[in-house]
């Protein structure tokens, strides 16, 4: 059984990111966190593995100097526009309601 807490009628913590915007509809825009490094586990397998969403390098050379010698990567969708880093958390919680497992309380 999961049970998530949140203070307030979003998910994301100090994540926030806006999407359908009015003068935009396809774009994100993220307001606190936005990448994460390669070598971050949780985020990282996350991302990757669990959920296995399409990312892109934050650097566009991907040289690997984002945060020390790591890279930083950003979540992408098909179409190579921005997701916004509250996506993996939008996109479990989704599942866990698809799944039955989980109801929405406010």
């Amino acid at each position: 059984e999961v049970c998530v807490f949140e203070a307030n009628g979003r998910v994301g913590g100090r994540v926030y990111s806006l999407h359908h915007l009015p003068f935009a509809d396809d774009l994100v825009v993220d307001a606190g966190a936005y990448r994460f490094i390669s070598n971050d586990e949780l985020p990282a397998q996350l991302v990757w593995q669990a959920l296995k969403l399409p990312t892109a390098c934050y650097d566009w050379q991907c040289s690997g100097q984002c945060e020390g010698p790591h890279e930083c990567y950003i979540i992408k969708d098909a179409y190579g526009n921005n997701l916004g880093y509250s996506w993996p958390i939008e996109v479990m919680l989704g599942q866990l309601e698809d799944a039955g497992k989980g109801t929405q309380v406010h």
